[in-house]
């Protein structure tokens, strides 16, 4: 994980919360990004895979096949939140299924799921979708993991104790972990007068060459830091001892809406975040489930009413899947394949890509229309990630060679 603690902030300065766009700005879509990482492990069969006949794999009771929007799902009245989702918005879903993570360890599945690799020294996807679009908190972690290397000045924590506003307001730095003398509330407000005047005056004179460009983008981090300034809603604290999904996005959507972010972060840890990662007693994962659609139907709902249904893409996903047999307590320990969600803009919707054998082993699919294929593609999360860049406009080769999107899952039309 990569926090932005205090000796970071203070050598990314400018550079790092007011990056202009004319330097990291790329040629792309202007879709905004909203990853919900599902901390533990989920288990496909409880929605994602039918495997009701399989003698070899334990399936939850009360549970049936149903189809909406073309797409097979496990339905059970003890989720019905699954079945809502579903006929609502199925036509706006794509569903994967079998990513491989080749890992049976947490810390190892959730690089390998985020940067398609197991060790350290690699950005992961939201990190290098940040970096590539110009905005001034290009990626905001609410919470949940984050890695980086070359593009940590793209990241930005909210935290539940505000450390966004303790960052933005300076107040951070009155915690520095090395000795610092700060200016004085008056002196920084002079310091930053003195700043604007000259970037006003530059920006008179003539010229329309990079400089320019980069003065008007200080002008507009200026700009930005005053809305920011006026933002309560990263006070995510509850007396509950926990917040909620639909919490920590509607106190970090006015990023996205405002244009100061491109990339949101989200970690669901279940019913009472008590997480999903069941050893024992695995049918507590119904309830988790409930929750996670529960919160999607509200997610998708809203929208509109934020002006983003055009322009967000979600992602769903977790770091492993659940073993295909119960273990001796009623638990499912680590299991190497999972699946993911993909829904909103950018997204071919009503389908359903790659799938499970009877040994719950992921399945070769044709990367281009999506069908399983014993001589196609074996899905992994180095596809997973470059379908996720090629949906932010940027060329998954540059990042991943030889690695190809799922084609199917993206609507170019």
């Amino acid at each position: 994980m990569f926090p932005l603690n205090r000796r970071h902030f203070l050598g990314l300065g400018a550079a790092g919360l007011c990056m202009p766009q004319s330097v990291l700005a790329s040629e792309g879509s202007d879709r905004l990004f909203l990853l919900i990482f599902v901390r533990g492990g989920w288990d496909p069969t409880f929605v994602f895979t039918n495997q009701a006949d399989n003698p070899f794999v334990y399936t939850p009771p009360f549970t049936e096949l149903a189809t909406n929007a073309a797409i097979p799902y496990m339905n059970s009245v003890l989720r019905p939140s699954v079945n809502t989702f579903f006929r609502s918005y199925g036509d706006r879903v794509c569903l994967v299924n079998g990513i491989e993570v080749a890992s049976l360890t947490h810390d190892a599945c959730r690089r390998i799921i985020f940067t398609g690799q197991a060790g350290a020294g690699k950005d992961d996807w939201p990190a290098i979708i940040g970096a590539h679009s110009g905005f001034d908190l290009p990626v905001m972690v609410v919470s949940g993991p984050s890695f980086t290397s070359q593009y940590s000045q793209a990241v930005v924590r909210a935290g539940e104790d505000g450390q966004l506003a303790g960052l933005l307001d300076g107040t951070a730095l009155e915690k520095s972990d090395i000795p610092l003398n700060g200016l004085s509330g008056i002196g920084s407000h002079r310091v930053q007068q003195y700043l604007q005047r000259r970037a006003e005056d530059l920006q008179s004179l003539s010229g329309a060459g990079r400089e320019h460009r980069f003065i008007s983008d200080l002008l507009g981090c200026y700009a930005q830091r005053d809305a920011a300034l006026t933002l309560d809603g990263f006070e995510l604290g509850s007396a509950t001892g926990f917040t909620s999904v639909p919490t920590q996005i509607e106190a970090a959507i006015s990023t996205l809406t405002s244009g100061m972010s491109k990339c949101l972060v989200i970690e669901h840890n279940g019913l009472y975040e008590s997480g999903w990662d069941h050893h024992s007693n695995i049918d507590s994962q119904t309830h988790h489930f409930d929750l996670l659609f529960n919160d999607l139907n509200w997610l998708m709902g809203r929208l509109s009413t934020w002006g983003l249904e055009d322009r967000l893409t979600v992602c769903v996903f977790s770091e492993m899947g659940r073993a295909p047999q119960l273990n001796p307590i009623s638990g499912k320990d680590h299991w190497t394949f999972t699946s993911a969600m993909f829904m909103g803009a950018g997204v071919r919707g009503g389908q359903v890509i790659g799938g499970y054998d009877a040994g719950l082993v992921g399945q070769r699919v044709d990367p281009f229309d999506g069908g399983l294929d014993p001589n196609g593609t074996a899905l992994s999360s180095l596809h997973f990630g470059a379908t996720l860049l090629a949906l932010s406009g940027i060329d998954p080769e540059e990042y991943l060679p030889g690695i190809s999107p799922i084609y199917a899952a993206i609507n170019n039309s």
